[in-house]
């Protein structure tokens, strides 16, 4: 009977051991979002329109006190383009500016989904949602305000009808 209990208790505790999962590098994880933004529904007749994520690269992002050429800062990616991505707004860096255009208009009222994903340990993923405003010269955009909650390298995913859009950015530090 000794023997029994001992096998039991052996093939529970084996049966509840987890292996720990193996976890994503960053440039995997670009890799699977990149795979999902191909599968996601497109407009008739941009079906051969690479959807990639865009890396942006330190001097791109806005700072104020950043100076020269205003689009020297645009980012594009996929189906969205971004007038920029600025810090500095707030005391802590934590909070950035990011105007995005999408390539096709929806319906009024349309808002624009952003998944935040940090890709380097801690792991942490939210999703913001924004709606469209109206520019002073009469363009419509969506004024996305996305927060972060520690620097460093994050995905930003942006949805809204059939426009897709990646953007990966070192969050700098306040």
């Amino acid at each position: 009977m000794r023997y029994i209990a001992l096998a039991y208790c052996a093939s529970v505790i084996g049966l509840n051991a987890q292996v720990p999962s193996r976890r994503l590098t960053p440039d995997e994880q670009i890799a699977l979002t990149e795979a999902r933004g191909a599968a996601f529904p497109r407009a008739s007749g941009t079906e051969t329109f690479a959807r990639k994520c865009t890396v942006v690269r330190p001097e791109q992002i806005v700072f104020p006190t950043t100076t020269g050429d205003p689009s020297a800062f645009n980012l594009v990616s996929g189906d969205f383009w971004a007038g920029s991505i600025s810090f500095g707004w707030d005391r802590t860096y934590q909070q950035a500016k990011m105007p995005l255009t999408p390539r096709h208009f929806g319906l009024p009222g349309e808002r624009v989904s952003l998944e935040l994903s940090r890709i380097d340990p801690p792991d942490e993923t939210r999703v913001l949602k924004f709606g469209m405003v109206t520019g002073a010269d009469s363009s419509k955009f969506f004024a996305t305000w996305p927060v972060f909650s520690t620097p460093g390298k994050w995905m930003i995913v942006a949805t809204a009808g059939v426009n897709w859009g990646c953007f990966v950015i070192d969050v700098p530090r306040g």
